[in-house]
């Protein structure tokens, strides 16, 4: 592993701890105000901050050679994506309706073992 590709992980871990941090300790309206505040500032910044025409002058390094394995791929990845989504609205809908935890998504982890002894 490389220097940059360990500083850029290293990067991605501080990132999450921080998006984690603003979504537990602040209020739920709050930290929906930074989130839409965050996404918009990315918006704005790749439509006017990224130049339309790249400077480098080298030629394209991805070629699609078979278009049936990049639909399998892209398949697949909106696949896994669509799980997760289910699987972590299926989450939360157990821990607030079975479970009767008030707010699920701001619990400690500790909480995550109650449904094991049956509550």
């Amino acid at each position: 592993m490389s220097r940059e590709t360990a500083g850029a992980e290293r990067q991605d871990i501080w990132d999450s701890i921080g998006g984690l941090g603003i979504a537990g300790f602040l209020p739920a309206d709050v930290a929906y105000e930074f989130m839409i505040a965050t996404a918009l500032a990315g918006a704005l910044l790749t439509t006017w901050g990224v130049p339309s025409r790249l400077t480098n002058s080298r030629p394209e390094a991805a070629k699609v050679r078979d278009h049936n394995v990049f639909v399998r791929v892209f398949v697949a990845r909106f696949g896994l994506m669509f799980g997760q989504t289910l699987l972590m609205t299926y989450v939360l809908f157990f821990f607030r309706d079975v479970l009767h935890v008030a707010r699920p998504a701001r619990e400690p982890p500790s909480s995550q073992g109650l449904p094991w002894p049956g509550r």
